[in-house]
Parts: C-alpha cells; sequence; structure tokens
C-alpha cells in the first residue's frame, strides 16, 4: 500500500468514483469540472493519462487547444449530429445520449449565414429576416422540414434511431394496452398499444416532445404558440451571448434527459457512468475557456447541475476564476474530491477542484470496474423485457381462448374450472377461490370425495360495472371455505371438494355452466349438489331446469323470489331454498305496516301504501315483480304500483329487442314515480321493491321530493347487503327486512360457526370497506353444512359401500335432504336429523316439491345516518306461517 507507483495509479481510482453513477434508487449528485494546472504540456498530458481508461466505456470527447473557431463550433463537435458525446459506446448495451435540442439551436444559428440564392438582391441585402417577416417565415419553415427529412434520409440512420425510439415508447405503451384489453376489450387495448407505441416514437423522433423545454428554460425563451420554425428566427438574430447561453443550456439540457429518472421505463435508467470531457486550454479567452465561462454562468444562473465530469489542462492562471475550490496535487486526488463532495450540502457547490501536476506520470495500467455499470443497463433491460414480453405472453395465451370447459360470453370466461389464470376472476375474489383450490389440493388420496359446485358470478362484464353482486359472491365462498374446512380437518367418511361454476355478471350465463355440470355429472358419479343461484332471475330459472332435468339438488342462498323454481309451470323438486321466500317476506311487512313501522303507533292503512316496482326491460329480473305480487296477497287494498325504469348510465341496452326499447321508452323513472307518490298519491309508506343498486338515488329522489310531509321508505331484503356498509347508510329512514341478523351474536345461531366465518373473511379481506356480505356468507355456510349432514346419513345407509363406483351420491344427498327437520318430538321417533348453523336451525319438508328451509327468522332493520342500523323485530318463517310478535300464537295472515 505504500509503493510510490500504487499512491500514483490511485488518481485514476479517484476519477472513476466520480464518473461512476449512484445506486439505482439514488439521486445523482453536482459533478466538477477538475482543473490540472501544470508547466508546458504536463497538465493536458495528465488529464489524458486520467481519462485514458475511461474513453471507450462512456460518452467521451477530447476538445485540443485550438481545434475549434467558436463556442458554437465546439458544441457541434460535442453534441451536433456527428458530436463525439453522441457516438455509440461499445459495451454500454444502452444508445448513446441524444442532442435534439442543441442540435436546433446550431441548425438555428447555421441560418445566418445561409442567405437564399433565389431571392433578390434587396431581399437577401434583409438576411436573416424579421421574425415577423412572412418571406422568412416560410422559408425557415421549408428549411425545417429539409433539415429534418435530411435528419432521416440515411437508411441506416433514420432505422437505428426509429428502433431506438419504438423501444423507448414499447414499455409504456404495450402494458397500458393490456390492462385496457383487460378492462375493455382487446380491440381498445391494441389500439392502445399501437397508437401510444408509434404516437410516442412519432413525435421523440420529430422532436416534438423536446422542444417543449425551449417555453421553460430561461434564455431567449419561446413564446406560447410560437411556431418552430419563427422561434429558429429569432434565435438566428440573436445577440452572440444570448446565444450561446442558450446553446450551453440546451445541449447541458439534452444530458439531463439522458440521465433522467422518467417515470416511464428509458435507457437513462440503465446509465452507470456519466459523461467525461477532456478540455486543453490555450490562452485566456480562447474557446474552450469561453465554453467554461459560460458554463459557470449558465449553472449558477439555472441551479442545475449537469451529468458531466470535465478534465481541464489549463496553465497555471486560471481563466474561470475558481473561486474557494479544494487544490490539491494529482497524487491526493481522493483526499481532494472528498472535500470537494463536502461542499455538496448545497445544491450547486463550488464548480470544480485544483490538481497541480508536474507530469510525472506512472506507466501501471488501470482497469475500470464495469460490471455495476453493465448490470444497471442489464436490469434496465430485464425490466424493458418483463413490461413487453410478459403482457405479451399473457395476451398470446388469453388469445387462445378461455380452455377447456370454459367459453366466452360477454367478455367472460364462463363455465367451470380450477384454473383461475382462464378463468380470470376478479381480484376482489381470487384470493378465496385459490384457497379453495388449496384445501381441495389438500385431500389425501384414495378419500371419498364429495363433489360441490359453487355457482355464482366469479367475473364481471368489462364493459359494464351495473349489476355487481361481488360482495355476495365474496360472502357465499367465504362460507363455503369455512365449513370447507372445518368438515374435511374432522374425521368423516367424505372429504368435500369445492369447484368453480362461473356464471358471469348478472347470472347471464347460467345455462352454459349449468349444462357444463350436467355434462361432468354424467361421467363423475362424485358430484354430490350444487350452492349459489342467488339471484332471482330468468337465466337462473333455465340453470335450475338443466340442474333438475339431471336429478342434482340445489341449494340457494339469497335467492328469494317464490316464482324462481317454477319450471314449466311446476316448482322443482331438486331445489332447496335457505333463506325466507319473498311471499313470507311480504306477510312480514305486512304486519310490520299493521304496526306502523318503526314508528309505532297507528298503523299503515292499504290505501297509504306505494308500491315503487323496479321494471326489468329485457323481462329476465323476477325479483321486484315477484316481490310486488306477493305484497298484493298478503296486504290487500294496495293501490296499483308505480313501476319505473331506472337507466344505469354504463348500459347501453345494446341488446335490447325494437318492442323492448319501445317499451322501456314509455316507462317513467324513479324521481317521476316518487313525485307521484308523493305530491300525487300522498303516500305515508314508499315500499321499495327493486334493487340495491338504485338505494342512493331513491334516497336522494325522496329527499328532494317527500322532504315537506313526511314519508317513510320499506324495502325487502335486497338491501341489506349495501346497509351494511357503513357509510350507505341514507338519509332518509329505510326500514328493511334483512334474512339474518346483521349484528355478530345472534341467539338462534351457533357461535363457533359465526366467529369461523369471521375468522376467515378476516384472513381474507382484512377490514376493507368493500367486505364480504354476513348474508350470503352464513346461509352459503349452512348450505354446506345441510349437504355434509345428508353425506353423513348416506354414510349410514351405505356403511362400508360407500366407495362404491355405482354408488350415486348425488341422488343420495337429495333423498337425506328431504325431511332433514328440527330436533323435536315427533321427529326424534322417525330419525330426522337437527341442524344449527351459522343463520339458525335449517329443517326441509320430506314432501316431494317446495323444498325451504325452516324455520327462517326474518329481521326487521331500520336505518338511517343519524341513528345508525336498528332492530325493530323479529318474524319466524314456519312450515306452517308466519309468526311476528306480539301475537305470535297464530300466524300472520
Amino acid at each position: 500500500m505504500d509503493d510510490p507507483e500504487y499512491k500514483k495509479h490511485r488518481p485514476r481510482e479517484a476519477l472513476e468514483r466520480l464518473i461512476r453513477r449512484r445506486g439505482f434508487w439514488r439521486d445523482d449528485p453536482p459533478l466538477p469540472v477538475i482543473m490540472i494546472t501544470g508547466s508546458e504540456d504536463s497538465a493536458i498530458q495528465t488529464a489524458r493519462w486520467l481519462a485514458q481508461p475511461f474513453e471507450d466505456h462512456l460518452p467521451f470527447a477530447d476538445i485540443p487547444a485550438g481545434s475549434v473557431k467558436d463556442l458554437p463550433d465546439l458544441i457541434d463537435r460535442l453534441a451536433g449530429e456527428n458530436g463525439q458525446l453522441g457516438a455509440p459506446v461499445s459495451g454500454s448495451f444502452l444508445p448513446a445520449p441524444r442532442f435534439p435540442l442543441a442540435q436546433f439551436v446550431l441548425w438555428a444559428l447555421a441560418q445566418r449565414d445561409d442567405r437564399p440564392e433565389y431571392w433578390d438582391e434587396a431581399q437577401r441585402g434583409q438576411w436573416p429576416p424579421h421574425p415577423h417577416s412572412r418571406a422568412g417565415q416560410k422559408e425557415l419553415r421549408n428549411r425545417l422540414k429539409d433539415w429534418r427529412w435530411d435528419q432521416a434520409k440515411g437508411t441506416h440512420r433514420a432505422l437505428v434511431t426509429s428502433v431506438d425510439f419504438f423501444a423507448r415508447a414499447a414499455p409504456t405503451w404495450v402494458p397500458a394496452g393490456i390492462v385496457t384489453a383487460l378492462g375493455a376489450d382487446w380491440i381498445a387495448g391494441a389500439a392502445v398499444a399501437v397508437t401510444g407505441t408509434v404516437g410516442q416514437a412519432w413525435l421523440s423522433i420529430r422532436g416534438s416532445i423536446f422542444n417543449r423545454w425551449f417555453r421553460k428554460q430561461r434564455y431567449l425563451t419561446r413564446k406560447p404558440f410560437e411556431k418552430l420554425w419563427n422561434y429558429g428566427l429569432r434565435v438566428a438574430q440573436a445577440p452572440k451571448d444570448e446565444v450561446e447561453q442558450l446553446l450551453v443550456h440546451a445541449m447541458f439540457e439534452d444530458l439531463r434527459q439522458a440521465y433522467r429518472k422518467w417515470p416511464i421505463p428509458w435507457p437513462s435508467w440503465g446509465r452507470g457512468l456519466y459523461c467525461l470531457l477532456v478540455l486543453e486550454s490555450g490562452k485566456p479567452g480562447s474557446v474552450n475557456d469561453r465554453f467554461l465561462d459560460v458554463m459557470r454562468t449558465v449553472i449558477d444562473e439555472t441551479g442545475k447541475f449537469v451529468p458531466l465530469v470535465i478534465l481541464a489542462g489549463v496553465p497555471q492562471a486560471d481563466p474561470i476564476e475558481m473561486r474557494s475550490v479544494p487544490e490539491g496535487t494529482v497524487q491526493s486526488f481522493g483526499e481532494v474530491a472528498a472535500k470537494w463532495r463536502q461542499l455538496g450540502d448545497l445544491r450547486v457547490p463550488a464548480l470544480g477542484m485544483v490538481l497541480r501536476t508536474s507530469g510525472d506520470l506512472p506507466s501501471t495500467p488501470h482497469k475500470p470496474r464495469l460490471i455495476p455499470a453493465r448490470a444497471r443497463a442489464w436490469f434496465y433491460w430485464a425490466v424493458v423485457l418483463s413490461l413487453v414480453a410478459a403482457p405479451l405472453s399473457y395476451a398470446g395465451v388469453a388469445a387462445q381462448g378461455c380452455g377447456r370447459e370454459l367459453l366466452e360470453e360477454y367478455g367472460q370466461c364462463v363455465g367451470l374450472s380450477d384454473d383461475l389464470d382462464r378463468m380470470n376472476p376478479d381480484q376482489l375474489v381470487r384470493g378465496v377461490l385459490k384457497a379453495i383450490n388449496d384445501e381441495n389440493d389438500r385431500i389425501p388420496p384414495g378419500v371419498p370425495i364429495a363433489t360441490v359446485f359453487y355457482m355464482g358470478p366469479l367475473t364481471k362484464d368489462p364493459k359494464s360495472k351495473s349489476g355487481d353482486q361481488l360482495n355476495g359472491v365474496m360472502g357465499e365462498l367465504a362460507g363455503l371455505l369455512t365449513h370447507q374446512r372445518s368438515y374435511n380437518n374432522d374425521i368423516n367418511d367424505w372429504d368435500v371438494r369445492v369447484e368453480f361454476a362461473n356464471v358471469g355478471q348478472d347470472f347471464r350465463s347460467a345455462r352454459y355452466a349449468a349444462e357444463m355440470i350436467e355434462e361432468r355429472a354424467k361421467s363423475d358419479r362424485s358430484v354430490a349438489a350444487v350452492i349459489g343461484l342467488a339471484w332471482s332471475k330468468t337465466e337462473t330459472q333455465e340453470a335450475i331446469g338443466v340442474l333438475g332435468g339431471a336429478q342434482l339438488p340445489m341449494l340457494s342462498t339469497t335467492n328469494t323470489a317464490d316464482r324462481t323454481p317454477m319450471v314449466n309451470g311446476v316448482t322443482s323438486p331438486y331445489f332447496f331454498r335457505m333463506a325466507a321466500p319473498n311471499s313470507a317476506q311480504a306477510r312480514a311487512m305486512a304486519w310490520w305496516l299493521e304496526q306502523g313501522l318503526s314508528n309505532g303507533g297507528a298503523g299503515i292503512r292499504p290505501e297509504e301504501v306505494a308500491i315503487l316496482e323496479q321494471v326489468d326491460p329485457r323481462e329476465r329480473d323476477l325479483y321486484s315483480r315477484d316481490l310486488t305480487d306477493e305484497l298484493r296477497k298478503a296486504l290487500p287494498g294496495l293501490p296499483e304500483s308505480l313501476p319505473f325504469d331506472q337507466r344505469d348510465p354504463l348500459d347501453d341496452r345494446k341488446d335490447l329487442t325494437t318492442e323492448q326499447k319501445a317499451a322501456s321508452n314509455k316507462q317513467e323513472n324513479l324521481l317521476k314515480q316518487v313525485f307521484v307518490a308523493c305530491k300525487t298519491r300522498k303516500a305515508k309508506v314508499l315500499v321499495y321493491t327493486g334493487r340495491t343498486m338504485f338505494l342512493d338515488e331513491l334516497d336522494r329522489t325522496v329527499d328532494a321530493e317527500c322532504g315537506d310531509s313526511p314519508v317513510q321508505i320499506l324495502a325487502g331484503d335486497e338491501v341489506t347487503v349495501t346497509i351494511a356498509d357503513r357509510s350507505k347508510w341514507p338519509e332518509q329512514r329505510l326500514n328493511f327486512v334483512s334474512l339474518t341478523n346483521l349484528q355478530q351474536s345472534d341467539p338462534s345461531s351457533s357461535s363457533s360457526y359465526l366467529s369461523a366465518i369471521e375468522d376467515v373473511v378476516e384472513e381474507l379481506w382484512g377490514k376493507t370497506t368493500f367486505s364480504a356480505s354476513r348474508v350470503h356468507a352464513r346461509l352459503a355456510h349452512d348450505a354446506l353444512l345441510a349437504v355434509t349432514y345428508a353425506l353423513g346419513d348416506l354414510s349410514k345407509q351405505q356403511g362400508p359401500d360407500i366407495v362404491k363406483p355405482s354408488l350415486d351420491v348425488a341422488a343420495g344427498v337429495h333423498y337425506n335432504l328431504r325431511g332433514l327437520r328440527a330436533d323435536d318430538s315427533s321427529t326424534e321417533a322417525s330419525g330426522d336429523i337437527s341442524i344449527t348453523g351459522a343463520s339458525g336451525r335449517i329443517s326441509f319438508d320430506s314432501g316431494v316439491t317446495d323444498h325451504t328451509a325452516a324455520p327462517r327468522m326474518l329481521w326487521l332493520f331500520s336505518a338511517q345516518k343519524q341513528e345508525g342500523v336498528l332492530p325493530r323485530g323479529t318474524c319466524k318463517v314456519t312450515f306452517d306461517g308466519v309468526w311476528c310478535p306480539p301475537d305470535a300464537e297464530r300466524p300472520v295472515k
């Protein structure tokens, strides 16, 4: 370490530490001008000796004294079309810096002495023309076009330039196109990717992206909306000092852009070594010294550093009047550089440092450590490839279609699959689907398996956000996962496997999913049941017809329309309903109206009630029409309902027939019907039988149209999921019926099941605003609980033969679900089973049809922002009727 030759060798290491770029995420520091002073030629020889190991590995330039005639000539040598700093650097794996700003200023200056030959003598005498000269503007505009064409005219050069800028644009716009394709469709995604890439590359090639900088900088600022050729005329006529400052500032800005950490992938991310410039200073006042003088002025006035290290060999006199700067010998370069860095507390420290040299230089070679710089470039290209290749690979896989047992409909992959990448479910449910798949994978080989299909909307139509059922789906899947884990971890004769049947948004592909389950059941005797079918829609009816034809038991969660299981006018014997139907809700609502709702006091007469019935122009939705009809049966004397067709702004209704469009256009909207109810009919209660998506609109409309007359709102179970979100409590008091208790504690339910569901929800989603519906979770949990109880009874009946290939599991489950009764004296003797689940006690009638779970509790709540959600009472639904207090000895008529 004390060897004299080694100590003389260390200055190159000090220079290497300066030109090596900092860590990837650290800010770039100011860089110095290193003034090397000595006698005769020793200064420039030392500067070149220091730079020699790095010349071939970074943007480098060497300007001897007297080799340039003026400052524009020097800048042209550095940053012109053939400038040394813009030359390709072998082994850097990156394009060389480009200088569009400096080259434009050089072009504008070149127009000063280039008088048009075809102008007459008088006109040529006025060259360069005034910026407002029409002839001058036309001439400069044509010259600018020709100059741009000449730049791109060379085939090889144009190809290299185009490839460079296309490579810079693609990592941004190809992923953006893929995201657009996933959110909308592939045509829109391709348009975004192609248009964005080509547009950015074209603007970069033309320089339009970079030329905006002239409007923001301080020297000869380009005016707003000023044409570029007009600006070029002003530059050509400007005083020498201003032009020189603009020229130096433009070159420095080009260098800054080459090293800037752009928010989009850019080669500047990968540059690991700063630029290096060797200047040989001549006598005071030489061009090289003029450059250093202008450089100091520009840096002082703009406060912006330049990613450029300058080695200047100068005579003893300091040509740029270095102020208080660190000084030392070349041998002490490391110590002087350390002192200089200490001045970096200021954004623009002292411009440089002074090193004295005697010209005694060693011959010991220095090998730069280039691996960190190259690794930085490799990392940049790895990011680029991942941003371009990965989305393109994904797009290629997606373009192959949805895969086996999946069909693309309405921009979604519907049908059966446990391949989440193929199905591409919504991110909110992907985690719980993966958790269920993990439970399926844990089933040991050889164990008898009962396969249960979950049937629900796992994806959304990319063109629309309407009809979103995701929080209900989240709840159902959480409930299934909770009981699957519990059951499979216990010692049982069976293990339950849960598979997914995606019906798409709004159950529009329910029939196709049901057909796929039917096909699967023909060859797979382990299929036991289907759980889900939550929405009351004609598509659900069609699916029930298909699954009933395959003799597969179906357990619905929150499907409440009485007419849903009606297939060809007959109730499907394979449909088991976990929730109280609309007919029971209507009777509970009629009783509640007789009690005056949450206000108590005098009852509400039928003529004081107005029903707001949501009309579906496609005639697919059964819920509102069914609940309205059941209310009429439960409360005779109700006035005609007020139908409304409230249009979702994201629903373009292109699939409507001509007749449906005409009928829809005749329907009133919600605002008009609330006005009629409050102002014309003077209703005291508005019974809302519509979907939850228009609940906010109802709240605002009632406030606007019924503010001067007190009115209450009464709704069915559909609004429960929305009300469970505290932020969506309405301003108007809303009375509604819930299928389960919204409170965490429920005396009619098993507390262990409730806490287990909460643990699963917390594990999957935490305490998010958009959380899983507990109503759906409890009912789905109990649906699977009922299936496993039926499996247990099947095991008792079959004994050791449960693994027989001929055993029809679905038939056995269907048989044992019928007659699944609550424990009382009349059922103990017959051996019926009693279940208490997360939603209360569960029983099914032993008859052939109309399998609705009982007893069910209907919870009556009111909600308002000021008071929150408050319980108002309960009604019990049994096989014998609906029983509401205080007269619970006889059912409500």
